[in-house]
């Protein structure tokens, strides 16, 4: 188990995640922070 989580990790220090993202793409608008989507929401209420 030790060995597949020293994988994972390693894998993340050596950026095999690092793929660039279509959210703009797909949601049609760039991507928010978790503060810009608060501020968002307390302007509809």
């Amino acid at each position: 188990m030790g060995t597949v989580i020293t994988g994972i990790y390693n894998g993340i220090k050596n950026g095999v995640n690092n793929v660039p993202s279509d959210f703009e793409k797909a949601a049609g608008r760039p991507h928010k922070s978790p503060i810009e989507m608060i501020k968002a929401f307390k302007k509809l209420k």
